[in-house]
């Protein structure tokens, strides 16, 4: 019965990540060609994380199975409102629309993924959850050049408006419906010690995920190439986190992983902000991209592990994670209008290196004998 729960929402997941991946990943690309400017693209982003904050914060009960509907339905309307632009305005309702479809989708996807996992499991689970995304964008990408270059972008979305719908077919027919109780004090108090790491998590996601299509467009203008460089960054890592979340569950030491994967992901952030070349910035973000997609998979790991009621724990994962990305998307709008737009990468990476330090500090895991500068806590 568990696989059988898990079977439906991975397919879920799948189907969700290749309409969303095969749609939307030109889509910097789609605005500028609409005649929007980079600084307009920026408030987009940034508007997505501020209005999904907001949802969960209004937000009071929802029942998981319409929620989910809700949000694949509103997911569907932003590629109605892109379709064809009149107004700017337009594209600020999209950020709105994404931002609560974001949050009504995730959530309970979330809570009913992960309630199908066990203890030997919750790694493994967490890094396919992450995973699926690189291998679809190894293929999407390049695939929506392809047809954006030869039918145009409004093919792109109809494609997309129609896999959702078998998405939302396949949600229709989920056996479960639980109700959701959006209870922010109680959130607050089942995720302790994970909030600072889960705002350092936001915060670099939000610089990356906003910055680097921008910058990548310095040294890309053809949707086809744009689309194979986006392919290129999303293949790399996702054999490696299947591994790694596969071994990790056998022996535990998640930190062996999850301090590494950190480390190494805040150098290569941190210098693919001072690259000056397309070498340099395709080779450090490709380096940004195994890591950074390790680290993403345990960083998911720690909050199945961390909280005792699975429910509580999705919710303030998305409140918190969501707030740093707002912070992130801040940072990018700040260095973008000094004229520097790289230097926020270098930002992202530094933060990103106080993430261990504040997981050995709350002693979410006991750390492994040989780390240095750290005693040794057995369980």
């Amino acid at each position: 019965m568990r696989k059988d729960r898990f079977s439906t929402i991975f397919i879920l997941q799948v189907v969700f990540a290749f309409a969303v991946s095969f749609g939307w990943s030109l889509i910097y690309f789609y605005f500028l060609k609409s005649g929007f400017s980079s600084m307009h693209v920026l408030l987009y982003f940034t508007l997505i994380y501020v209005s999904s904050s907001a949802t969960i914060l209004l937000v009071t009960r929802v029942h998981s199975k319409q929620s989910i509907i809700t949000g694949l339905l509103l997911r569907i309307v932003t590629f109605v409102l892109v379709y064809r632009f009149v107004h700017v305005i337009q594209l600020f309702l999209v950020a709105i629309v994404f931002g609560v479809a974001i949050s009504l989708f995730w959530i309970p996807v979330n809570i009913a993924y992960f309630a199908t996992s066990s203890h030997d499991t919750k790694a493994f689970h967490s890094s396919i959850a992450i995973a699926l995304w690189p291998f679809v964008g190894a293929i999407c990408p390049f695939l929506s050049g392809v047809v954006a270059n030869f039918y145009g972008f409004q093919a792109v979305f109809l494609i997309s408006i129609a896999i959702l719908l078998i998405d939302v077919f396949i949600t229709m027919n989920l056996s479960s419906n639980s109700l959701l109780q959006f209870d922010l004090k109680r959130t607050i108090q089942r995720i302790k010690g994970l909030k600072t790491l889960l705002l350092l998590q936001g915060f670099w996601q939000g610089v990356n995920w906003i910055a680097v299509p921008v910058i990548s467009f310095f040294f890309i203008t053809k949707e086809l190439e744009y689309g194979s460089f986006l392919a290129y960054l999303s293949v790399v890592g996702a054999v490696a986190s299947l591994l790694l979340g596969k071994l990790s569950d056998k022996t535990e030491n998640r930190l062996t992983f999850i301090i590494p994967s950190i480390i190494f992901t805040g150098i290569f952030t941190l210098l693919s902000g001072l690259g000056t070349t397309f070498v340099e910035w395709a080779l450090f973000r490709g380096v940004v991209s195994f890591f950074g997609t390790i680290a993403a998979s345990f960083s998911l790991t720690v909050v199945v592990d961390r909280t005792d009621h699975l429910e509580a724990g999705m919710i303030g994962r998305e409140l918190f994670i969501n707030g740093g990305r707002v912070i992130g998307g801040l940072i990018v709008l700040l260095f973008a209008q000094l004229g520097r737009i790289q230097l926020s990468l270098v930002v992202s990476g530094i933060a990103f290196f106080v993430y261990p330090f504040v997981l050995l500090k709350h002693e979410i895991y006991s750390p492994p004998q040989y780390f240095p500068f750290v005693k040794y806590k057995k369980s």
